[in-house]
């Protein structure tokens, strides 16, 4: 049976008795160990003295799993990330042995996350993180920040393999060996993170599949008719590329239609966070040092442009999907859940806060919702949303946001 920690028991704190929850996750930890030990052999990686790197033991079956879609490096990969958080769960218990830490409110995230083991995988996770303060024109502040407070909450809160998350972040200035710890958010990096959330074998069907996107959205008018279509503008936007094209945004239509394909391999448990606002006429509005809305002017390329040159890139790749230039084009709503940071009519905000910060107030609520609301729907969590991020007004979209969160159900 899953080792689990109630909430009752959270409150009996005593080092003794979290000391007594050790020795069942050690006795669970062995045969995964032996995994570990037979893989670190197998890659070459055991030191002259007989020790070994778990960490990049768990690189490198990340790399070969997603290299071959060999179905035993799978496995083997699978079952390592679990050793991992095994460890990381063995952490947290002997730091708070350590500090003698009380009871207090983050101690229920922790029981939390240890209870979640029977009703979800966090190895089964795997989430593409997109952050763009800078951008060419009307660049943001607090759009990286918000995407390193995501990865904060994937990796600690839920507990989900750093190999399992791909970042793609563009700061406008950058620390001295941070750059190699992600790509940059051009249109082809992005893209590709997604078509490879289709290809990658690693990925198995029911697998928990993330995006989460913090920068400038935009808005095209298409026709009276069909309306406006939807963007995410990548760092690149508007630039030349080496063809001597412009770089376009990334249509609401074409991020459908991968989303579609990702739902056909590998299931529908697919959720997309969304800390950007695509309002009609909007430009980009700063009211202050301290307040800036996340929208950006439509583009060089009018939308019709924009449309036949991402057909053309999806009939490559997914010949079979439906056209998005077809009159009657309609979004696939079953493949995924969509929270928004604010409706089509109002703007999204990062502002600077008290402790001298800056990030979108999407994503101040999102995270305080998040770690109060362990067991709620999408919906709930919007409604959750709606009481905290007043003027915006999140929302969900998908016929699968009556879903508990992360679909645990």
């Amino acid at each position: 049976m899953p080792y689990t920690v109630t909430y009752t028991n959270l409150w009996r704190w005593s080092a003794e008795y979290h000391r007594s929850k050790i020795k069942p996750l050690k006795n669970m930890m062995r045969p995964l160990e032996t995994v570990e030990l037979e893989a670190a052999r197998k890659f070459g990686m055991v030191k002259a003295n007989g020790s070994i790197d778990s960490l990049r033991i768990l690189q490198e079956a990340e790399v070969r799993a997603s290299a071959t879609g060999d179905a035993e490096d799978a496995k083997t990969l699978k079952t390592l990330e679990e050793l991992h958080q095994f460890r990381v769960c063995i952490s947290c218990i002997r730091t708070r042995i350590a500090t003698k830490l009380e009871p207090c409110p983050c101690d229920i995230e922790y029981g939390a996350f240890l209870a979640s083991k029977s009703s979800f995988d966090a190895s089964r996770f795997w989430v593409v993180i997109i952050g763009i303060d800078a951008y060419d024109q009307f660049p943001l502040d607090g759009a990286f920040r918000d995407a390193k407070m995501i990865l904060k909450y994937f990796i600690e809160d839920l507990g989900v393999p750093h190999t399992r998350i791909q970042c793609l972040l563009a700061p406008r200035s950058i620390k001295k060996g941070e750059a190699a710890n992600f790509k940059r958010p051009t249109s082809a990096n992005i893209l590709q993170a997604l078509y490879s959330l289709v290809t990658n074998k690693a990925i198995e069907p029911g697998d928990n599949i993330v995006v989460y996107f913090s920068g400038h959205g935009s808005c095209y008018p298409i026709s009276e008719q069909l309306g406006c279509m939807q963007c995410l503008c990548p760092v690149d936007r508007d630039t030349i590329d080496a063809a001597g094209k412009p770089t376009l945004d990334i249509s609401d239509r074409e991020l459908n239609v991968i989303l579609s394909e990702i739902r056909r391999s590998k299931g529908d448990r697919i959720t997309v966070l969304l800390d950007c606002s695509c309002m009609k006429d909007a430009s980009s509005i700063s009211l202050s040092d301290s307040r800036k809305s996340r929208s950006l002017p439509p583009g060089t390329t009018p939308a019709h442009k924009i449309l036949k040159y991402s057909e053309r890139r999806l009939s490559k790749r997914f010949p079979d999907h439906p056209s998005i230039l077809a009159r009657d084009w309609h979004p696939d709503l079953t493949s995924h859940v969509i929270i928004t940071a604010c409706n089509d009519g109002q703007l999204a905000w990062e502002v600077l806060w008290a402790d001298g910060t800056v990030s979108g107030v999407f994503m101040r609520c999102l995270l305080q919702a998040l770690r109060a609301a362990k067991a709620t729907t999408y919906e709930n969590l919007c409604r959750t949303l709606e009481a905290l991020c007043s003027p915006q007004t999140p929302g969900a979209v998908g016929a699968n946001k009556t879903s508990l969160l992360w679909y645990r159900n």
